[in-house]
């Protein structure tokens, strides 16, 4: 399976968390998060401000060119 929606016996989602080497401080995030990461830094859509007015351009520009992140949207595409 991919990763992305592996279950154990008790129903709860296992989250397969993966070291980010584009994100300071040896972020570790789950595969789904990276691959939305990915795609909402291609959309045309994105919000620059998160809660708290908080900028979050930068943060999704380093994703825009991930191949990691590619490759990881291309599996959740799909589920």
């Amino acid at each position: 399976m991919s990763g992305f929606r592996q279950h154990n016996k008790g129903g709860a989602l296992n989250l397969e968390l993966i070291e980010c080497t584009r994100q300071p401080g040896r972020l570790r995030i789950s595969k789904q998060a990276c691959a939305l990461r990915y795609l909402r830094a291609h959309g045309r859509n994105t919000e620059m401000y998160g809660k708290g007015g908080v900028a979050l351009e930068f943060s999704f520009t380093v994703c825009r060119n991930c191949p990691q992140g590619h490759r990881y949207a291309e599996e959740l595409k799909k589920c």
